[in-house]
């Protein structure tokens, strides 16, 4: 049985329509997408995985978006509000501080801002 050409050529065509279509719910970098943070994305966050390594690699955009994702994740909103997390200057402070080492390139940053934000209501304003 000989296959029909038409029948191939709508099937590549379905494809490639859907392919573009996939496409089209994603945001353009042009089109005022969010920057994702550092390191590897899981469940739509990079606070879980974000390293040292990734922060020192990061682009100024990707650091101060990393700060707010990792902020979201471990800090309540009341404590926000509160002011018991850490400021983005803090927690920049902290992460390039804190990187710079070799020894430290494997370190999370959320583990780092998880134990700076712990003591910051003892540190002095």
């Amino acid at each position: 049985m000989k296959a029909d050409p038409r029948a191939s050529w709508t099937a590549l065509a379905l494809v490639l329509i859907a392919g573009a279509l996939a496409g089209c719910g994603g945001s353009a970098a042009g089109q005022g997408a969010e920057t994702q943070g550092v390191g590897e994305e899981v469940g739509g966050s990079v606070a879980a995985l974000a390293q040292c390594r990734d922060w020192n690699a990061g682009t100024e955009a990707e650091k101060q978006a990393t700060i707010a994702d990792i902020r979201s994740s471990l800090t309540p909103q009341s404590q926000e509000e509160s002011g018991t997390a850490l400021s983005d200057e803090r927690a920049y402070e902290l992460f390039e501080h804190s990187c710079t080492e070799a020894f430290a390139q494997g370190f999370k940053l959320y583990k780092l801002y998880a134990r700076a934000a712990a003591f910051a209501p003892l540190a002095k304003p």
